[in-house]
């Protein structure tokens, strides 16, 4: 207890991860870059309305399409919020939560090195741009915000616990920019969600 409460002087890093709302792709559409679905677009003005009393330092969001709309739909309740839209929160491939990621050929063990480099980046980023205390909202999708849970708690995805993350959910960690611990406040909330309304 002594170890863990000299790791946690001070305030954290707040983070905020919204994954997009459904989107046309879930439904096998063959979209490459699909926007979001009618009942997509209720999820980003629901969540939305659930973080509008929040203060955010900063906003950053994934340029795919699902993810930009979900974002915009937050950024209308925090219009004078600094943001940022990046290819550092594209979608990352589901082989980053293989048990044993020394089985893969090495074209998807190359995919899963380069991917990891990329949030190793937007961590650093992260890192970087911000300060102990401050609050900051990243809109992306399912793998990477389960991904950079893990490389922020100090773990590669596959040794990490799944999670799952679900369209418009909220997940918050608590990150000491100083001593490197993170602790996973809230995963996967969606009780801002009416029940017929909620998707993963």
């Amino acid at each position: 207890m002594k170890l863990f409460n000299e790791k946690v002087k001070g305030h954290p890093l707040l983070i905020y991860f919204v994954r997009h709302g459904q989107c046309e792709g879930q439904s096998d559409s063959g979209v490459e870059d699909p926007p979001l679905t009618g009942l997509g677009k209720k999820q980003a003005f629901i969540v939305a309305k659930y973080l509008a009393g929040e203060k955010f330092d900063h906003i950053y969001f994934s340029i795919a399409q699902r993810a930009s709309e979900t974002a915009r739909a937050i950024i209308k309740q925090h219009p004078e919020t600094s943001r940022t839209e990046t290819i550092e929160l594209i979608e990352v491939c589901k082989d980053h939560f293989m048990s044993s990621p020394e089985t893969l050929d090495d074209k998807r063990r190359s995919q899963v090195e380069e991917e990891c480099d990329v949030m190793m980046r937007f961590i650093n980023r992260l890192r970087h741009n911000h300060e102990d205390g401050d609050k900051v909202l990243v809109v992306a999708h399912g793998n990477i915000i389960l991904s950079l849970i893990g490389l922020l708690g100090g773990k590669k995805p596959h040794e990490s616990t799944l999670l799952a993350i679900d369209n418009a959910s909220v997940s918050l960690m608590a990150y000491w920019l100083s001593s490197g611990l993170a602790v996973l406040k809230t995963s996967n909330h969606t009780g801002h969600l009416p029940s017929k309304e909620r998707s993963a």
